[in-house]
């Protein structure tokens, strides 16, 4: 398509194996489109946070558009907030990164710059039309000046910074990211600022066990 750029893969799907179900719909109702799908699968088996700027990055190495399904399990794997640098990067490209909430997930503040949208079952072909919309658009630096409007549009644009507030889960995948890079003191108080929030977490207690096994 001229003035798009080429890749590999048209999208690449990040989700948890939790949401397995939406996002096969979501894949069937994209390659039926003809469109290339990159599936990004986080398993069970990943036990450390993943820096979700570092891995988007990397995804958008190979496909036109990064979508996320945004849901409770996907925010406890991944790790959303690294150096502003790292935001500052992917900033550029907003307009490639789409996130697609599913139920009540909260998107942490430092993933508000993105659009998002909700998605339930009933929405995949609605959603599909909405990536095929993105696709069309050339692939810049910047993001479009106009773009077009979409009536499940819930954010887009940065809001004024706040401290943001975690969940029990986001301290849970923080204390992981820290636990898997062995510092020790920031997994163990990431820990205890979940089980904070839920005195009976057996997970944030049974990691909090493990920190305390390092010296």
């Amino acid at each position: 398509m001229d003035g798009v750029e080429q890749y590999p893969f048209d999208v690449a799907l990040s989700y948890v194996t939790d949401d397995t179900s939406i996002a096969k719909a979501l894949i069937n109702a994209l390659e039926s489109k003809g469109l290339k799908v990159f599936r990004d699968e986080i398993g069970s088996y990943f036990v450390s946070s993943r820096n979700f700027y570092i891995h988007s990055k990397d995804l958008l190495e190979k496909a036109h558009h990064d979508v996320i399904l945004l849901s409770q399990p996907y925010l406890a794997q991944n790790y959303f907030e690294p150096p502003s640098s790292q935001i500052n990067q992917l900033q550029q490209q907003k307009s490639r990164i789409i996130l697609l909430r599913i139920g009540n997930a909260d998107i942490p503040q430092t993933l508000r710059f993105f659009s998002a949208f909700e998605l339930s079952p009933d929405d995949v072909d609605h959603v599909v039309e909405i990536i095929e919309q993105r696709r069309s658009q050339p692939t810049t630096r910047q993001p479009p000046q106009s773009p077009p409007a979409q009536p499940v549009l819930i954010a887009d644009s940065p809001p004024p910074y706040v401290p943001l507030v975690k969940t029990k889960e986001q301290w849970l995948a923080e204390g992981k990211y820290h636990y898997s890079l062995r510092d020790w003191d920031k997994a163990l108080k990431a820990f205890e600022e979940a089980i904070k929030l839920d005195h009976n977490y057996k997970e944030a207690l049974d990691w909090k066990n493990r920190a305390l096994q390092h010296p």
